[in-house]
């Protein structure tokens, strides 16, 4: 990826592709398009972290197309996937980038909800409640 090898590799297994971990530094990559590689030996996951106060403040700034879009949605609480008069599906977005900026945006719900207890009380009371209602209906026969 970076045009010259920085550092040591061995062969992946012919049986199933995979190979080996062999570096056992953390080391970050200025590539030459002007992103970052980081080699992170050892990490399995990277999570979503912001700032609790005020959480979605990175992810409008890192989608700032989709946010003027979601300014002209029929409804305030739109989730942009099969509301009525959504803006940002009637644009025809890249599905791929759509769908990185709601995942994005439900990573960033569990983390407010882990981090705050008031929200975490609230969803557990949602949860309870629909709950409830399901089992005082009782199931119809098709």
């Amino acid at each position: 990826m970076l045009g010259d090898e920085r550092q040591a590799t061995t062969a992946v297994r012919a049986s199933d592709q995979r190979g080996r971990h062999t570096t056992t530094t953390r080391q970050l990559f200025v590539m030459p398009g002007g992103w970052l590689l980081m080699d992170l030996p050892g990490l399995r996951e990277i999570q979503l972290w912001t700032d609790p106060n005020q959480p979605t403040d990175n992810l409008e700034a890192s989608f700032e197309d989709i946010q003027a879009l979601a300014a002209h949605c029929r409804f305030r609480d739109c989730t942009h996937t099969a509301e009525p008069g959504c803006a940002v599906t009637a644009a025809h977005l890249d599905p791929a980038r759509l769908a990185n900026y709601q995942k994005m945006q439900k990573e960033l719900a569990h983390l407010e909800r882990k981090t705050s207890p008031r929200l975490a009380k609230q969803t557990r009371a949602k949860g309870n409640a629909i709950e409830k209602s399901v089992r005082s209906h009782p199931k119809r026969d098709s």
